[in-house]
Parts: structure tokens; sequence; C-alpha cells
């Protein structure tokens, strides 16, 4: 399967992608080239690339249903490079999570997979250049590399607010927090780890 130029891929239940690439994708919500709202998905030998939301989560939007054990995604030898998010709606700024990847409620797991290259612009605030993770979702990684990513408020590579995460023989470099902000909450070029964060900082949520 191959997606280009054209609207994103929008699904609940279950989805299997392999052997596929979704790049040129644009969205002026979240998830500029795929969203996931609940289900269980397993995307294997795949690219996701040089996508772009206009509000958050430039290449992939996981979001589950809470307490369902269902809902739960797996990415298996794939790659996530070059997706951009701006936290922008037309005259709005929003709140911008996850330049590549976002994760709320949901479990993820990535299994030798890269996440390199993706941006995650700031309007009112910004986090996770590669992945953010919230909401109580356990997100693992496992032989897999997170670099060269950036996000202009915290966490260049992984933004996590309020979430388990588990690292096996997993790489995280070369990622930036390019925040100017002199807020203490701005930071972690690597990964950036907060318990909870005050209430406007989820102003987009959606």
């Amino acid at each position: 399967m191959r997606v280009r130029q054209a609207a994103s891929i929008h699904f609940y239940a279950y989805l299997r992608i392999d052997n596929s690439t979704i790049s040129g994708n644009y969205t002026r919500g979240s998830g500029g080239g795929l969203r996931q709202f609940g289900g269980t998905a397993l995307i294997a030998n795949s690219v996701i690339v040089q996508n772009y939301a206009r509000r958050s989560c430039g290449g992939l939007n996981v979001l589950g249903f809470t307490g369902s054990s269902r809902d739960t995604t797996t990415i298996v030898n794939s790659t996530i490079a070059g997706n951009t998010a701006t936290g922008q709606a037309t005259n709005i700024s929003f709140t911008t999570f996850g330049g590549g990847v976002c994760n709320r409620r949901s479990p993820l797991t990535l299994i030798n997979t890269t996440v390199s290259g993706n941006v995650a612009l700031r309007q009112f605030f910004a986090s996770g250049g590669g992945i953010f993770n919230g909401d109580e979702a356990p997100l693992t990684l496992i032989n897999t590399t997170v670099s060269s990513n950036r996000s202009e408020g915290d966490g260049g590579g992984i933004g996590n607010e309020g979430s388990p995460i588990t690292l096996i023989h997993s790489t995280i470099t070369g990622n930036v927090s390019a925040s100017t902000s002199t807020s203490a909450d701005d930071g972690g070029g690597a990964l950036q780890l907060i318990r909870h964060r005050h209430a406007a900082s989820h102003a987009d949520r959606r």
C-alpha cells in the first residue's frame, strides 16, 4: 500500500499495515499520516515519512479508550521520519504534541524501528519532537533508535507525561530541545519525564 498526497488514514477497530509507505499527507487536525482512535494496530516493514499536521502528531496519532485493554499499537521494522506538527489551526495556536508520534491512553511498542528527523514546532507549548507519550500509556522501545528529532518545547526525542517507559537495547541520540523559553518546565534534549503538567498545557487533546 502506498498513500501519498491525500487525506490521512483515520481508523477504528483493527488495522494491519505491512510493506507500505504513508508519505506526503496533510491534516488541519492531528495525525498527518495516520490516526488511530481505539482498537488494535500492527504496522510492520513500513515507512511513515514527510507528513504534516497543523495541530499535533505529524506522523501518527494513537488515542486509546480509557480503561480498554484491547487498545494496543505495535510498530515493527519500520521508519517514522521527517514528519512535522505545527500547533496551528486557522488563527488559533494550540499545544503541539509529537512531531513524529503521539500516544495517549494506549500501550505502544516499537521494535527494530527508527524515529528520526521529526519536528514539533512551538506555538503555545511543544513536547516530544520524535514521540509524545501521555495519559498513563505504557511506551516500550526494543532495539529502536530515536535520533535527530527536534522540539521547540521540551523532550527533543521523547516527551513523556505520567506514563511508564521501558527501553530495551535502544538508542536515543542527537535530539534537540530548542525552546527559547526560560521556563523550568522546558528542557530534556533526549527525554523529558513529567509526572503531571498543569492544566494549561492540555489545551489541545484532540
